[in-house]
């Protein structure tokens, strides 16, 4: 599970195939291929980013049996080469309250823009792939912070800058 948790959804969702043996679990960042890969999601990691591959979002991955509390509640994802398993994405622009930054050590860390280096840890470093998934909206102590991810047609509109 992701140590990542959502705080505020909203106003987008969509459902894309899981790429071939990639493994999607509950609160993951995402990204998604969208040059060679047919539109694939896969974990976060922008040091493989490429300029086909996009940060999408947050999987939303349900699972169990809400029937029999004893089971897991949250089961993985992981994409086949068929394409015919899909995860849900929030590409709505989450907001996570009081996440770790590495990086973040003051109120002036507000507004710095937030990188992925991998599906559960932020940064205000740039990664290998330089890709901005976010900033910092409220700095709390240590590397605490509140973090405001992009919304999808946000990041489509930085990429295309």
């Amino acid at each position: 599970m992701c140590a990542l948790d959502a705080k505020e959804s909203g106003r987008g969702e969509f459902s894309p195939v899981i790429k071939d043996t990639a493994t999607i679990s509950n609160g993951d960042l995402v990204g998604v291929d969208v040059g060679g890969d047919d539109g694939r999601v896969e974990r976060w990691d922008d040091t493989n980013a490429s300029p086909t591959i996009l940060f999408a979002g947050v999987a939303k991955v349900t699972g169990g049996d809400p029937q029999n509390p004893s089971q897991d509640a949250l089961d993985d994802l992981v994409g086949n080469t068929a394409g015919t398993v899909r995860v849900v994405v929030d590409d709505s622009g989450l907001r996570f309250n009081e996440v770790p930054v590495t990086g973040a050590a003051t109120l002036a860390n507000e507004y710095d823009l937030v990188f992925g280096t991998d599906h559960e840890t932020l940064t205000l470093t740039p990664t290998a792939g330089g890709q901005a998934i976010g900033y910092v909206k409220k700095y709390h102590t240590g590397t605490t912070c509140d973090v405001q991810l992009f919304s999808g047609p946000e990041v489509r509109a930085l990429e295309a800058r």
